[in-house]
């Protein structure tokens, strides 16, 4: 979800005073749980130092523009700092004490992303309908009107998700968010496994907004689709598509990792071992490129091909290592190895992978290969 960040304070007395001032706080804490990660999230310290150059505006110029526009300040610095709790607190004070400035729709607004940032999306709703309601001219309605749908969708109420997007379509023809209102109205109809609708949604951003920034994504969850339901031949031509028309990158690996399974689903382990070598060879930093390489000696694995297998998987430990699923070559590895007959071998790759990785879903089978 795109989000215009808010810089906007232009008062003349103050850019004047604050040019030397960040308007950043320092964070004394590392803080890893933001919006879309896991854990519990840590509101961390803010430099409350930095916010005394606003508050001497507020106390020279009580009740006026510069006031509120530097009260708004102070909310900023509190919100970029992730410290939202205290963002919310400074907010509020624009609503309350300024409330005739036009500054309260900002201030509205970003208490509607104080609440999103903190995972309090029914908040978060009622915040950003206050901002399309009471300020039907501002410049965050279509931020507002973007963040209710995609709360709804965080809340997995995937049908509530699609009528807050689809009023977007229905009631606001200028609204920037259209194509992603849109992207957002097929993935909850995926969610919903309502498939035809949602490959019809998907097909908007294609047809209806060139050249939209989705073009890649809404084809390449069109392929998705059409291989989720096999619809195979299908898949690889809607999928192929993602790598020929358009020229963003965007994709594009994903694209032909999912080719190349499709080929493995349909039987052909040869030319699934040489669609995943075209990740490799195309596109050699993408994460996907790790998993391709494991796919390769995976399909030679299938094809019998135990010794070039086993080079493969030795290969991808090499070259990648950062894969995050070693388990898997230490298993595979050991697999091929007693297929050759060279059983000991095979069983120490089997054992390591018993000792170094004992929450592995392989524990079991290689436990089953050593005769545990």
């Amino acid at each position: 979800m795109g989000e215009t960040e808010m810089r906007r304070i232009i008062f003349p007395a103050l850019v004047v005073m604050f040019t030397a001032v960040t308007l950043y706080a320092q964070v004394q804490l590392p803080t890893s749980s933001i919006r879309g990660n896991v854990g519990v999230f840590i509101e961390p310290q803010i430099d409350t130092s930095r916010l005394d150059p606003y508050r001497e505006v507020i106390n020279q110029y009580p009740g006026t523009l510069q006031a509120a526009e530097a009260q708004l300040a102070i909310g900023m610095v509190y919100y970029d700092g992730r410290a939202y709790s205290g963002s919310m607190r400074e907010f509020k004070k624009v609503l309350g004490d300024y409330p005739v400035f036009p500054v309260t729709d900002d201030a509205e607004y970003y208490i509607a992303r104080s609440h999103s940032k903190l995972h309090q999306d029914s908040l978060a709703i009622e915040e950003a309908r206050k901002v399309v309601t009471l300020y039907p001219n501002s410049e965050w309605v279509d931020e507002s009107l973007n963040l209710i749908g995609w709360s709804r969708y965080i809340q997995e109420r995937y049908a509530d998700a699609i009528a807050e997007f689809r009023n977007i379509m229905d009631h606001y023809p200028a609204c920037k968010y259209r194509d992603d209102a849109w992207m957002m109205i097929g993935k909850s109809y995926k969610r919903l496994g309502r498939y035809d609708d949602a490959i019809n949604a998907f097909s908007k951003p294609i047809t209806d907004f060139p050249p939209s920034n989705h073009q890649n994504e809404a084809q390449l969850e069109i392929g998705v689709i059409r291989m989720k339901v096999a619809q195979y031949d299908t898949a690889m031509v809607e999928l192929q598509k993602v790598i020929d028309l358009y020229p963003s990158l965007k994709g594009k690996s994903k694209a032909q990792y999912e080719i190349a399974s499709i080929w493995f689903i349909k039987g052909d382990k040869r030319r699934a071992a040489a669609e995943f070598q075209k990740i490799i060879d195309l596109y050699p930093n993408e994460q996907v490129a790790s998993y391709a390489a494991f796919r390769v000696g995976y399909c030679l694995m299938g094809l019998k091909e135990y010794e070039s297998a086993i080079k493969q998987f030795e290969k991808t430990e090499e070259s990648y290592k950062d894969f995050s699923q070693k388990d898997w070559l230490l298993y595979f590895t050991g697999k091929c190895l007693h297929e050759l007959g060279r059983t000991q071998e095979g069983n120490t790759y089997l054992q390591r992978l018993i000792s170094e990785y004992k929450g592995s879903s392989l524990v079991t089978a290689a436990k089953r290969l050593l005769g545990m």
